[in-house]
């Protein structure tokens, strides 16, 4: 059972994404699969991804390198922002080591709730 799901918003050019649970480095690598076919059905090169990690927990240190060069892989390939959503504060500082390794900082930032996320995606 994969721990993560995707939703796609055309209009808006968006990517919805939720985690949950504990991953381990085979998730985080099918993960990283997925999101790539995902990002493939955007229409356009010029768009946003919301993360909702209300329901992930903790996960295996060796997975951050591997959600961190997805996050660069994304960004090359057209994401503009991405907002995570909801974030545990047990998850906030390895969610700052992913940021930090991808070496996309400026473009990725946390929210408390979808409509401030929403709100920064869209500017």
């Amino acid at each position: 059972m994969n721990h993560y799901t995707f939703q796609i918003d055309k209009t808006k050019s968006l990517i919805i994404g939720k985690f949950s649970g504990v991953w381990n480095l085979n998730e985080a690598k099918g993960y990283t699969i997925d999101f790539e076919k995902v990002v493939d059905k955007m229409p356009n090169k010029n768009w946003v991804n919301l993360l909702d990690l209300k329901e992930w927990k903790y996960s295996m240190p060796e997975i951050l390198p591997v959600i961190a060069g997805n996050l660069e892989w994304a960004h090359n390939r057209g994401m503009r922002k991405t907002a995570f959503v909801n974030c545990p504060n047990l998850l906030k500082n390895g969610l700052d080591l992913i940021i930090a390794r991808s070496g996309i900082g400026s473009s990725c930032k946390t929210f408390e709730n979808h409509n401030t996320a929403l709100d920064w995606l869209e500017t």
